[in-house]
């Protein structure tokens, strides 16, 4: 499927002496990994605004979205937070198999594929040079979850 280029969304947050600013990128229609519906996945740009680090990643919405032809991300701070939340449980279980067992995963190819995912979003997040009490302040924000 090819990107479309979207009316760009942004989202500021400035809290617990961060400076975080978020962009839509781009927009494309995928086949949901969990059934044959599909949903719009998002690529979303994060700026530290302290230290002008910047990292991409995927965000997509739900099939209820989708088929109701709602094209936009409701809540970039939601976005942020399911971010920051992926890269926590790798951070907080290094190993697959805590991973696994705290996500409550059975199967080995879902364990190691979601592993791997929220490794590869942790790798990202340290690009941005957060703090980890920030990273956890962020988590805490009632206002994004």
């Amino acid at each position: 499927m090819k990107l479309k280029r979207i009316e760009q969304e942004i989202f500021e947050y400035k809290k617990h002496g961060l400076d975080l600013l978020l962009e839509t990128t781009s927009r494309k229609v995928i086949e949901s990994s969990y059934n044959s519906n599909y949903v719009y996945e998002f690529n979303i740009r994060i700026t530290n605004m302290l230290n002008k680090k910047q990292c991409f990643f995927k965000f997509s919405t739900s099939i209820n979205d989708y088929n109701n032809k709602v094209k936009t991300i409701k809540n970039l701070g939601f976005a942020l937070y399911c971010f920051i939340s992926d890269s926590n449980y790798y951070n907080d279980n290094k190993t697959i198999d805590s991973f696994a067992s705290e996500l409550c995963i059975t199967s080995i190819s879902e364990a190691v594929r979601c592993f791997n995912a929220c490794k590869n979003t942790f790798l990202k997040v340290q690009k941005l040079e957060i703090s980890q009490d920030s990273l956890y302040d962020i988590l805490n924000d009632e206002d994004l979850q």
